[in-house]
């Protein structure tokens, strides 16, 4: 089950001017920072913002990503798919946990996130 939000990515095709607009602008408090992500607080929620988005929707990188809490993705990912859901890939482990991305019906991308 889903036990909360970790994250929202925005995926940027501009990330400077993306720093400038969450940083400068909307005055976010910068938490990390490398060659293609920014990572600011958003009152307690990390904002990821990351370079290389792309014009389609139902991809990993277009618009924004929110990324959910579970415990256990594995078992997650199997009901979810049974009942129709599209998956983008498989369960990937990462340095922040296994995950896995989704889309709604719409295209809206979601992650599941298993720390």
């Amino acid at each position: 089950m889903i036990t909360g939000v970790h994250e929202v990515t925005v995926n940027v095709s501009d990330l400077p001017r993306a720093v400038e607009f969450y940083g400068g602008l909307l005055n976010l408090k910068r938490l990390s920072e490398s060659d293609d992500t920014c990572v600011f607080d958003l009152g307690g929620l990390r904002l990821t913002v990351r370079s290389g988005a792309r014009a389609r929707a139902a991809e990993p990188r277009s618009g924004v990503v929110l990324t959910l809490r579970v415990r256990d993705v594995f078992s997650l990912v199997e009901h979810l798919r049974d009942e129709g859901v599209t998956f983008l890939g498989g369960i990937v482990h990462g340095d922040d946990g296994n995950a896995a991305l989704f889309s709604d019906r719409d295209g809206n991308v979601f992650r599941l996130l298993q720390k």
